[in-house]
This record gives C-alpha cells, sequence and structure tokens, in this order.
C-alpha cells in the first residue's frame, strides 16, 4: 500500500514521500544527474505504514503516560493489520533514526 502522507498527514512527511517517489523514478532515467552518468534501476520502494495493531498497542502503552498524544487523534493512524505487504528489518540503522528524530524541531 502506498502511504503517500507516511500515515500522519503530516505536510513534512507528504512532501518527503513525495520527493523520494519523484527521485526513485528519476533514478532509471539516461543522464538525469548528467549526460552519460550513472544509471540505476531500482525496483523495490517501500512507503512507512504502522499495522493498526501496532497502533492500538501503542495507545494503550501510552494512555496513562502521554494521555494528550491520544487527544491529537493518533487512533486514526495506522493501516489494516492484513494491508501491510512487506516487513524491513531496520534494527541496525535505528540509532541513526533515533538521533535524526531528536534533530526535528
Amino acid at each position: 500500500m502506498m502511504a503517500p502522507d507516511d500515515g500522519t498527514g503530516h505536510p513534512d512527511h507528504i512532501r518527503i514521500t513525495e520527493l523520494t517517489t519523484r527521485v526513485f523514478k528519476l533514478a532509471a532515467h539516461p543522464g538525469y544527474m548528467e549526460p552519460g552518468g550513472l544509471v540505476h534501476a531500482p525496483t523495490k520502494l517501500y512507503y512507512t505504514q504502522i499495522p493498526r495493531s501496532v497502533m492500538l498497542g501503542f495507545m494503550d502503552a501510552i494512555a496513562a503516560e502521554r494521555p494528550q498524544m491520544l487527544e491529537m487523534g493518533i487512533d486514526k493512524f495506522g493501516v489494516d493489520d492484513d494491508e501491510i505487504s512487506a516487513r524491513v528489518d531496520v534494527s541496525d540503522v535505528i540509532e541513526t533514526r533515533l538521533k535524526a528524530n531528536a534533530c526535528h524541531v
């Protein structure tokens, strides 16, 4: 399933997904970056989605600690579990992601 908004509807997430999708498509175009430039042939592009069962578990876990998050309407996030078509193990880069998230204002 494509997630044009990363499942959140946040304008930054929508734009990042739009740009990433465009770059993915342009990577195979000969001479895109420069005449005679390297052409890639990407075959898969994954979009992040959260299974609804995971989101519901997350909501239960934070209900007592950060109830204001529930007021933000996070219950609308996530997709039906059967819509998830692939799982990618990102555990080897999770520290980098956490550091990047910490920089987000």
